[in-house]
């Protein structure tokens, strides 16, 4: 298993095994698999588990979106390299996405209605955690340079939390 996410209510659990991702019903313990994923990958769960998210550091950049409800899957596609992290807004209508690339690192926001990316900042070296903060506003992210920063979403404007953390793979943020 190299991914697992449970849904808010803890009745689903998502997991990524042999390149699959499975979704297990934990009172009946049925299992349906949903679709293939690449390396490395990360699963999250929208805030009200009506969606889950799964992606791999594959390039290039692809999220597949499934709505757990209908059945329907979105996948947004990027030219960049796939992202090492991503997370849902509290709202669930934004993903965020820490880019794969070691190269020239991005943090990007997907809006799910118009399936468009943009470019919420960058560091000097690979970020490997993003997160959203639980007012929707803000973002935060791990990177190999040693930093967590809080990013404005409206602007980019980026504050420095922590210097020298060694290098940063996983954050979470809680209410």
């Amino acid at each position: 298993v190299s991914a697992l996410a449970f849904s808010p209510n803890g009745s689903l659990l998502a997991l990524a095994s042999a390149a699959e991702v499975h979704l297990l019903d934990v009172q009946s313990k049925e299992a349906t698999l949903l679709g293939q994923v690449g390396k490395q990958p990360s699963l999250v769960f929208s805030p009200g588990g009506k969606s889950l998210a799964a992606t791999s550091t594959d390039s290039p950049c692809e999220i597949q979106v499934w709505n757990l409800q209908t059945g329907g899957t979105r996948v947004l596609k990027g030219t960049w390299k796939g992202p090492a992290s991503i997370s849902f807004s509290p709202d669930g209508n934004t993903i965020v996405a820490a880019d794969g690339d070691r190269s020239n690192p991005a943090i990007r926001l997907w809006d799910l209605e118009t399936a468009s990316a943009r470019v919420l900042g960058q560091s000097t070296r690979q970020i490997t955690s993003v997160a959203f903060l639980p007012d929707g506003k803000r973002v935060a992210s791990g990177s190999w340079d040693e930093t967590v920063r809080v990013w404005n979403v409206r602007n980019g404007e980026a504050r420095t939390l922590g210097e020298n953390c060694s290098c940063i793979v996983r954050l979470t943020v809680s209410n």
